[in-house]
């Protein structure tokens, strides 16, 4: 019985230090990365096409100067037209505060 404790102490301890940096990964690359990139899903329901669509963003880029990139919809037979905006910046809260501003800017030429 005492070799089959041995045993079972030896597995737990593997399992253990198996677990531990398996938990750890996101944090350890987090603190590694030298980009944070945040996305946010667009979608317009009155328009059949993306030219509006990407003639904001254009305008938006340009107007704040954001690492930004617009994905659009490829399926042109929906009803609503989704885009898919990414900003990649040096920080957690500037990539944050770049989406802000790309939405609003985007936002304010529909209005």
């Amino acid at each position: 019985m005492a070799a089959f404790d041995k045993i079972f102490l030896i597995g737990l301890g593997m399992l253990l230090l198996a677990f531990i940096p398996w938990v750890t990964q996101d944090f350890v690359s987090s603190m590694a990365a030298t980009q944070v990139t945040t996305k946010a899903r667009l979608r317009t329901t009155g328009e059949r096409d993306d030219p509006r669509v990407l003639r904001a963003f254009r305008q938006a880029a340009q107007r704040s100067r954001v690492n930004a990139r617009l994905a659009t919809e490829t399926n042109p037979e929906q009803q609503t037209r989704d885009s898919l905006l990414t900003v990649t910046a040096k920080s957690k809260h500037e990539a944050l505060a770049d989406l802000e501003t790309m939405t609003d800017a985007i936002k304010a030429t529909f209005a």
